[in-house]
């Protein structure tokens, strides 16, 4: 009602209005949003914040999406769009994390309740998965510059991607590192 108003009849959305298929940001963060039910009919909506709501669940996301970024208390979430390049979920009650699109470059997903990553899309750059629950992670994909994993329960890395220029992985029972790149610029372990 905020964003949109003329596309508003009372509480119902004209999802086909010219100000809602206009709509290419939008960020709702610290809103009080609850209920994020119709969010998808943003189509050409890249970017989305909805950071900071009371919002439990999360309905079909925009198609176009490019950036979701969101620390809500949230537990799930619903399928990732096939184009998306950034995904920031820190700071939330997060589980599980869906498929992720081979489109990623970045994912932060740092202090959630994860145990377990999706498979990482071969062309990520940047990873921050620190202070969750992890004791694993999945195969680094060959472009990876950026990695921080600490404060998880990680004992073992994988190998590391010759592109690999930071890496983070303090605070948790690393016992040993695999052979290190030569690109490697920043070391924390």
């Amino acid at each position: 009602q905020q964003i949109v108003p003329n596309a508003m009849t009372g509480n119902i959305l004209d999802e086909n209005h010219a100000d809602v298929l206009a709509v290419d940001t939008l960020n709702l963060s610290n809103s009080g949003i609850d209920d994020l039910t119709g969010i998808e009919h943003f189509v050409n909506a890249t970017f989305l914040d909805i950071g900071g709501n009371g919002a439990t669940a999360l309905g079909a996301w925009p198609p176009a999406l490019l950036h979701i970024r969101g620390n809500n208390n949230y537990f799930t979430l619903p399928p990732l769009p096939a184009g998306l390049q950034r995904l920031n979920i820190s700071f939330s009650n997060i589980t599980t994390i869906p498929a992720l699109p081979s489109t990623l470059t970045l994912l932060r997903c740092r202090s959630t309740w994860l145990n377990v990553l999706p498979a990482l899309p071969s062309g990520l750059d940047t990873l921050m998965c620190d202070y969750n629950l992890l004791t694993s992670l999945p195969p680094l994909p060959p472009s990876l510059s950026y990695l921080q994993c600490s404060g998880n329960e990680i004992t073992a890395l994988p190998p590391l991607p010759a592109s690999l220029r930071w890496l983070s992985c303090t605070d948790g029972p690393l016992a040993s590192v695999p052979a290190l790149p030569d690109s490697l610029e920043w070391l924390d372990v």
